[in-house]
């Protein structure tokens, strides 16, 4: 399999320690999309094989935005996978724990305190999936257009329709919140 083709000993042990750590929750995501066992352990193994080309996008194994990033590369895998086999119920809202968004280094640290992060970070797990997925892989993750493209198996035109509309949303939503 891939796992046996990967050359630096580095990087196996990255892979065997994120597959160790993340597995269980990726399982759970996978399953409560398709309802099936063997698909979930599919869609977890499918996902790792995304991961693995393009592992050096992963800087540290435990931190919560390793763990968002691959939630994400999960649950389209799933939705993939799903889409192949239509007879099977789909549970399309699942949450993926906390989103972390690191904003360091990034003119944004200047216009926004801690509080106001969380609430972005908060409103942004409001949104539907396909949107909120592109804008945390995009602006969390630093993924280019093309491999948001490549990891969710979507077209590059549909990533960027996706993040202009995912933009529009969450600036119509902050003002809305501001006024009340």
């Amino acid at each position: 399999m891939r796992f046996l083709e990967i050359k630096k000993q580095d990087n196996r042990t990255k892979i065997e320690r994120l597959y160790y750590a993340y597995r269980d929750i990726m399982y759970t995501v996978a399953y409560n999309i398709l309802k099936d066992r063997y698909l979930a352990e599919d869609a977890v193994h499918e996902s790792f094989i995304r991961v693995i080309n393009n592992l050096h996008k992963i800087n540290e194994n435990d931190c919560h935005k390793t763990k968002s990033f691959l939630i994400i590369i999960c649950r389209h895998v799933s939705y993939d996978i799903y889409n192949r086999n239509k007879n099977i119920e789909l549970n399309p809202v699942e949450e993926f724990g906390n989103t972390y968004i690191d904003t360091s280094d990034q003119p944004i640290d200047l216009l926004i305190n801690e509080d106001s992060l969380r609430d972005l970070i908060d409103t942004i797990k409001k949104m539907k999936p396909i949107y909120s997925d592109v804008i945390l892989l995009r602006y969390s993750h630093d993924l280019s257009i093309d491999e948001i493209a490549n990891f969710l198996n979507i077209k590059t035109n549909t990533v960027r329709k996706r993040l202009e509309r995912a933009k529009k949303m969450l600036i119509n939503i902050l003002k809305r919140e501001a006024i009340m």
